[in-house]
């Protein structure tokens, strides 16, 4: 535990990043205290954008979500490596230029985007996706299907919810939403190729 409350206390020196509190995020910090989840304060690097950082500089995550990082600890954590991590994200901070910022700034609030939450409202579906139409489908990239048919169930994770049900018409909120996820590299269940930056349509 001295461990942790080491990079703790080195993670509160650092303006930009913040520990999520235990009141946000119960399940971790109090079932297992040696799990600690880290977000931008700004909302500005998701998840996956802080693991690939922490990746280059040798410190590995245990999950990334399109937000967050969930760091592990053990009993075996020595110091030295509670230092390397909080130094990675000291590194980090001076790393991250301004434009980036801005570039990612768009990316980020799309989580909290109004298009987002109804993404799926109203849904207008081919009324016959019959399985001959879904077997010609073709993979096109995701920034080309707004006004095709999905063709696949497209799940990205976390948080694990369906965004397309194969015969739903892609809209454009939709293709931006789903391009965004791709390019922070979050992963997707059910399609094949969504996270490469693709979509099977028809």
């Amino acid at each position: 535990m001295d461990t942790v409350r080491f990079f703790r206390k080195r993670m509160e020196e650092l303006p930009r990043f913040e520990i999520v509190s235990p009141t946000v995020n119960s399940v971790f910090d109090t079932l297992d205290p040696f799990k600690i989840t880290v977000s931008d304060r700004r909302g500005v690097m998701s998840g996956p954008e802080i693991q690939r950082n922490l990746e280059s500089k040798g410190c590995y995550v245990e999950l990334a979500t399109p937000r967050q990082v969930l760091l592990l600890f053990t009993l075996a954590s020595t110091q030295e490596e509670a230092a390397r991590a909080s130094n990675a994200f000291r590194r980090m901070e001076s790393d991250f230029c301004i434009n980036k910022e801005e570039l990612k700034a768009q990316a980020a609030n799309m989580m909290n985007n109004p298009h987002v939450s109804s993404i799926s409202a109203p849904v207008v579906f081919d009324l016959h996706p019959n399985t001959e139409r879904i077997n010609q489908s073709r993979s096109v990239p995701i920034h080309q299907a707004a006004g095709l048919y999905s063709a696949e169930m497209v799940i990205p994770y976390p948080p694990g919810i369906p965004v397309l049900y194969p015969g739903e018409l892609i809209t454009t909120e939709t293709a931006r939403y789903l391009e965004e996820l791709a390019v922070q590299g979050i992963r997707f269940h059910g399609s094949r190729e969504a996270t490469a930056g693709y979509l099977q349509v028809y």
